[in-house]
């Protein structure tokens, strides 16, 4: 019998304008093999190492999930979380907050897409 495992999860995110959140993701953050479909609705995704997003063109729904008091949050678990920070550093991005250890063991920083999701780029401390 297969054991029961969870493996990873792919956020399906409402954006404003698909084209320029992939070329964001792609030319700012670094994700890369985009993809984009037109029909019936506007839908693509991007992916960088294991993490892939999938996002569809709805710009009335990302006004109501990012406000200008609220922000929906991803968590993104990486490795050497400073030399990708010292590398969005270098690329204009909108940081909400600098490289930062944690007391729960977590060092991170976070940043904001064009959508006003709030990016949380995180690894564990030993």
């Amino acid at each position: 019998m297969k054991e029961k495992y969870f493996h990873k999860v792919n956020p399906y995110l409402a954006v404003t304008d698909l084209d320029k959140t992939i070329a964001f993701y792609r030319d700012q953050l670094g994700f890369s093999n985009e993809w984009v479909v037109d029909a019936p609705l506007k839908v693509g995704g991007i992916s960088r190492n294991d993490i892939m997003l999938l996002f569809q063109q709805h710009p009335d729904y990302v006004k109501m999930i990012n406000t200008e008091t609220e922000s929906f949050e991803l968590i993104f678990s990486v490795t050497n979380a400073e030399e990708i920070y010292k590398e969005y550093k270098t690329k204009g991005i909108h940081f909400i907050e600098d490289l930062t250890d944690r007391p729960w063991k977590i060092r991170e920083f976070i940043i904001q897409d064009i959508n006003g999701y709030w990016l949380r780029i995180s690894e564990p401390l030993s």
